[in-house]
Order: C-alpha cells, then structure tokens, then sequence
C-alpha cells in the first residue's frame, strides 16, 4: 500500500515539476485527474465505513478550501471572472458567525452570480415544493449550453423576464427529452403528484390531470428564475 502511494506521490510530483518547467496544460489535466481519482476513493471507501477515509477525506476539502480563500484575494479578477458565471463557490458550512460573515464577504467580492441569468435579487424563486422550478432550471441550462454552441440549433436571445416565452417555447420542445414521454411520472414530479393523492395514483383522470398542471406551472417556472433586465 505504501509503494502504491509513493508511486502516485511521485507521479504528482514529476507533474508539478514539469508545470514549472514548461507550464503544461496536459500536466494540469493530469494533476486534477490525480486528485479527483484520490477524493473519489476517499469518498467510496467514507460509505463503505471506513472512519479513517472520512477524516481523510474532510481533511483534504478543509485544506483545499482554505487554500482557495488564501488564493483569491491574490488574484481576485481571475476568480471573479469565474465565479460571475456560478452560482456556488466552495466555501464552509460552519456554526462560527465571523465564518458566515467571511463567507457573505467573499460572496460580495467575487461578485458571486452577477453574470449567471437567473433571479438573485428581491423575492427568490424556491425549489422547495416546486418540482417546475427544478425542471425549468435543468431545461434554461441546457438550453445556454446549446446556445453557446458553435452552430446552435436555433440562436435564443439573452434569457431574462422578458424573453420567457421565446424560452419556454424552445424548453417545451426538448421538455420530454429530458424527462421522458410519461413525465408525469419522473422521479422529478412523481413524489410531489403522488403523495397527497396516492389513492388516484393509477387512474387515467389523475394521469391526465398530472401532465395538464406541470406544463401549466412552466412557464410561470421559467418566469420567477428569470432576471429583470
């Protein structure tokens, strides 16, 4: 096991070598293949039980984050530019308020989402309750990455509030591709219909009835994440 360990050890090492030789990009492919391969393992190895690789693992995430706090202030605009296009940052969850403080902080500088076209501001949309919301999201997304394609299948103005019908009109085409013919009865969807109405679970009417309020709740989905412009 320690010869296994040394060995990527050293794999790493000659990696980072050549990063300062010749700043390799293939090598920081590597590097990063490295580390998400020994995470990934750490995390298996956490849920099949093992106490040591669960510290191992948290111990890793805690080093690399703080890693990441002392890294950005140092080079604030490259961070920036990415993380206007994110809406998560690794950070802490903590029960220190200066730690909460820290984060919103950081949050702030980083300008955390301001280019992402989604509702940040004023009255939030929630996922909570709301299977719509969650299918809007996956569907505007999906439909940003075709929209950066070199040849777009069909070019989408910028998503905002006033764009919303052009969006989902584009979202209802691709709307079963992503959650089958039945969606009624996605996992997405199934739980919230179902729980409260279980008895009818089986019946046409109910079926019918499913489909007709999810795609009557869509649009109004794609409405509350939309940004004002």
């Amino acid at each position: 096991m320690k010869n296994k360990i040394a060995d990527a050890g050293y794999g790493a090492h000659k990696l980072i070598e050549s990063l300062g030789k010749n700043g390799n990009d293939n090598a920081l492919e590597e590097l990063h293949a490295i580390a998400s391969n020994a995470l990934e393992t750490l995390q298996k190895l956490s849920i099949e039980g093992s106490e040591i690789a669960a510290n191992l693992l948290i111990k890793a995430l805690q080093e690399a984050i703080n890693q990441l706090y002392e890294a950005q202030p140092k080079k604030r605009d490259t961070f920036t530019k990415l993380a206007r296009n994110l809406q998560c940052w690794p950070g802490f969850i903590t029960v220190e308020k200066d730690w909460e403080k820290h984060n919103k902080k950081v949050s702030e500088n980083l300008q955390l989402g301001a280019d992402v076209p989604f509702n940040y501001k004023g009255k939030q949309w929630s996922r909570e309750q709301n299977p719509e919301v969650e299918a809007a999201l996956i569907l505007v997304n999906r439909l940003l990455r075709r929209n950066r394609a070199v040849k777009p299948i069909k070019k989408l103005p910028p998503f905002s509030r006033e764009t919303v019908k052009e969006w989902w009109k584009a979202g209802r085409e691709i709307f079963e591709l992503n959650f089958g013919n039945d969606f009624e009865n996605h996992p997405l969807f199934a739980k919230r219909y179902t729980e409260k109405n279980s008895k009818q679970s089986d019946c046409l009417k109910f079926k019918t009835w499913k489909r007709k309020i999810i795609l009557s709740k869509m649009e109004q989905a794609f409405r509350s994440i939309s940004k004002k412009t």
